[in-house]
């Protein structure tokens, strides 16, 4: 493989060159996480990776609860499919809230205050969807320290807990829900078979790439990104260029090379 042949798998597999979905959920499913703190930078790449979309498709799908939008793999925004969330959360959750700690003692967040604030958003959310100032407003109300990055956290915290993610639009502003309200709880897959998925569906959608390209990507540690790898097994191909192993899946489909402009949004999935 060369580096072009590279690149135009790439943009194969990213659904860039050739798309091959035509809903919104099932796109997003494919690539197991597209990064969302721009909202519409986020829809603009979900759109562009569909056969034919429309930005109220996208919206609509994020409005039903279809994508849920909340801090997964890495401490940011993300959107994936509801049937994802629990298990995603789950792998990556230890992960965030150990580098989380460390500005919850810059900020004076005690365990304390993070256990008032999962039981009044539990409150607060119940049977409603409200707002970030809609929340904050409830919480500095209930005496809660609100300034700076401290509600941000607060909220965080209860992401990180399974407890809300995004809720529908509400006019220009994101709202937030009770995680089980749009998606009951169900049993999720023991922890290597969620490393074995989420290797899945970063390779199946960013590869050819490296294990460390996949490492950073999830948000894991070295240990258990290295072990998502060897349980994908011969399942996996690799190939090296300029001393560097490469990982993919062995497509059936024919890529096709061909020339294009392609302008993508910030925090596209091809650049960062």
């Amino acid at each position: 493989m060369t580096r072009k042949q590279l690149l135009t798998t790439r943009l194969c597999n990213q659904q860039l060159s050739q798309q091959t979905f035509d809903k919104t959920p099932d796109l997003v499913s494919w690539m197991g996480a597209v990064q969302a703190q721009d909202y519409a930078m986020a829809k603009w790449a979900v759109g562009q990776r569909l056969s034919a979309a429309t930005d109220q498709q996208v919206e609509d799908a994020i409005n039903k609860g279809d994508l849920l939008r909340t801090h997964v793999l890495r401490p940011t925004w993300h959107l994936v499919h509801r049937d994802d969330i629990r298990w995603m959360l789950k792998l990556t959750a230890p992960q965030i809230l150990k580098q989380m700690s460390y500005y919850d003692r810059q900020l004076g967040i005690t365990p304390r205050e993070v256990s008032r604030a999962l039981s009044l958003f539990a409150k607060s959310l119940a049977g409603a969807q409200l707002t970030r100032p809609e929340l904050q407003a409830i919480f500095t109300k209930a005496k809660f320290n609100c300034e700076s990055m401290r509600f941000g956290h607060l909220l965080m915290y209860a992401e990180m807990n399974a407890l809300i993610c995004s809720g529908a639009r509400k006019g220009k502003h994101n709202s937030y829900a009770l995680l089980d309200e749009l998606m009951p709880s169900l049993s999720t897959p023991d922890k290597n078979a969620s490393l074995l998925l989420l290797a899945r569906k970063y390779f199946q959608s960013h590869g050819p790439a490296t294990v460390k390209d996949f490492i950073w990507w999830s948000g894991l540690n070295a240990a258990d990104g290295n072990e998502a790898v060897r349980l994908l097994g011969d399942a996996l191909s690799s190939d090296t260029i300029d001393g560097q192993a490469y990982l993919f899946f062995e497509s059936p489909a024919k890529v096709k090379n061909k020339k294009m402009i392609l302008l993508l949004p910030n925090y596209d999935e091809y650049t960062v």
